[in-house]
């Protein structure tokens, strides 16, 4: 691997990946209505945290994956959980009561 490559993907300067998915329409499985979809993510090499969103009627789940190498990486999703209540928190609509907040999973 060259210098510049070895630059590009050292942890100062990797930047987080992140995808957003949002299914709009209701998906089902033969007969049967789904409910709830979970996410499943990568960590490609180089990349210190990978988050993957997912929204399916009106729930949005959150997946967390770090590399364990790197200090701090595994505290991401505390931190997200934390920002997400305080939104809702001082939003002037706040979360319907009838759905839990949003539970961010690790996944390594």
């Amino acid at each position: 691997m060259d210098l510049s490559a070895r630059a590009f993907l050292s942890p100062e300067r990797a930047a987080v990946l992140c995808s957003n998915f949002v299914l709009r329409n209701p998906l089902r499985w033969r007969d049967d209505p789904v409910h709830a979809v979970d996410g499943v993510t990568a960590l490609p090499p180089g990349v210190p945290l990978s988050v993957l969103l997912i929204t399916y009627q009106e729930r949005a789940s959150a997946v967390f994956v770090s590399d364990p190498a790197l200090p701090g990486m595994d505290k991401a999703h505390q931190h997200w959980q934390r920002i997400v209540h305080e939104q809702a928190a001082t939003a002037r609509s706040p979360l319907p009561p009838t759905l839990p907040p949003p539970t961010p999973r690790i996944r390594r």
